[in-house]
């Protein structure tokens, strides 16, 4: 018997290191330069979907327009439960100025025109009532009936909508639009002095490393969270004064570079237009590839 042990020691040993090693550096390189990460929400619906692996790329720190991030974000500001993960679009960079006119993306008053699919809200009226065989055919998966007067609201992408205005149960389809100058007070920067909604939003500048921007009590509503939780300042609004750890100011210099980021799934995903500029330090990596699609 320990002639049998003594013999199966030295055939394992020699390899065993080698393969410990070789595991250990896998869940390095794994941590360091790329990671696995399970698309967490219909956000980014129909490119990507909820429960979607995809691989990112975590050496790159260059962002570019059009790159999908994932990132992470707190529920509040004082970073003490999980943070949660997002993975979005890139639609501007540090130093771009970002508009959103009836829910066209415009970039340095230049239209963003995308060549991926996006989903947009519809309203739809049916002749009847639109049954299973209906939803299967169209592929609607995201919406429903909001009236008993045969009224539905569904996320369609543009091809969706054309095929649909061709079919004689439709009699009506319309893409949901706010109106201009309609403030939601769930957008950032979450004040009636902006009077800005998903879809008419800005004109917004984001901001890059060492930027100084001037400061009062009309904008600072934009900048403080950049201030106070992620350059971690202590900043004080007194009226009139703002003081920034404790010294009145009238500018600020930014340490750091930010981004906006939008869904896909324009009107149903939560992304820049609700929780701002997204700070480079919360990004993770930006998606390479996506490894499996849930079914």
């Amino acid at each position: 018997m320990l002639r049998i042990d003594k013999a199966l020691s030295q055939e394992i040993i020699p390899w065993l290191a080698p393969a410990i090693i070789a595991v250990f550096l896998l869940f390095v390189i794994n941590k360091s330069f790329c990671e696995l990460a399970t698309i967490p929400s219909s956000d980014m619906n129909r490119n990507y979907s909820a429960g979607d692996l995809v691989l990112l790329n975590k050496f790159s720190s260059t962002y570019n327009k059009n790159d999908i991030l994932a990132f992470e974000f707190y529920q509040d500001d004082s970073t003490t439960t999980k943070p949660l993960l997002f993975i979005q679009r890139c639609v501007a960079l540090p130093g771009d100025t970002l508009e959103l006119d009836n829910g066209f993306v415009f970039v340095n008053n230049r239209e963003n025109k995308f060549i991926y699919e996006l989903q947009h809200n519809y309203h739809l009226k049916a002749k009847h009532r639109l049954d299973t065989f209906f939803l299967m055919k169209y592929d609607l998966i995201e919406g429903g009936l909001i009236s008993d007067e045969l009224d539905y609201s569904f996320s369609l992408t543009q091809s969706q909508a054309d095929s649909l205005r061709k079919d004689s149960m439709i009699l009506e389809l319309t893409k949901s639009i706010e109106k201009t100058n309609l403030h939601d007070q769930l957008i950032f920067p979450n004040d009636s002095n902006y009077k800005w909604n998903k879809h008419n939003y800005g004109k917004i500048y984001i901001p890059k490393k060492d930027d100084v921007i001037k400061l009062d009590t009309l904008n600072i509503c934009l900048y403080k969270k950049i201030i106070s939780v992620y350059e971690k300042n202590k900043l004080v609004i007194n009226g009139d004064s703002i003081l920034i750890n404790g010294k009145l100011s009238t500018t600020y210099s930014i340490k750091e570079n930010y981004y906006f980021v939008l869904g896909d799934n324009r009107d149903n995903a939560i992304d820049s237009r609700y929780f701002g500029f997204l700070p480079k330090k919360n990004i993770i990596g930006k998606v390479m590839s996506t490894l499996h699609r849930k079914k």
